[in-house]
């Protein structure tokens, strides 16, 4: 859906209902994600659960905060620099969850 949002920015054709659909569904998947991902940062240091908590935490700040910093760069105000800042941040998690899950040592 954010690929869908970001196309039709950069082609000019954006409806609002469009953006809210995709923003919404972005949301509605960041919600269902992030609370397994504490989980599982949780799971890598038993021993000290909190840290793995407040790694996730610091992440999504210093994320958040590079995001917006690119997105007053790119174009502040722009629909356009906002859907491709997302589609760029989710196609480097992709990346990243595939890099990390080819490295499992359990992997079958």
């Amino acid at each position: 859906m954010v690929a869908l949002a970001t196309m039709a920015a950069f082609s000019g054709v954006l409806e609002i209902k469009l953006l809210i659909a995709g923003l919404s569904l972005f949301t509605f998947a960041a919600g269902v994600t992030m609370p397994n991902a504490v989980t599982e940062a949780m799971n890598g240091v038993p021993q000290a659960a909190g840290v793995g908590a407040a790694l996730v935490g610091k992440l999504q700040f210093v994320t958040g905060a590079a995001s917006a910093a690119l997105l007053g760069f790119i174009g502040a105000g722009s629909v356009a620099a906002m859907c491709g800042v997302m589609a760029a941040a989710t196609a480097a998690g992709l990346a990243l969850m595939v890099a990390m899950e080819m490295r499992r040592p359990d992997r079958t």
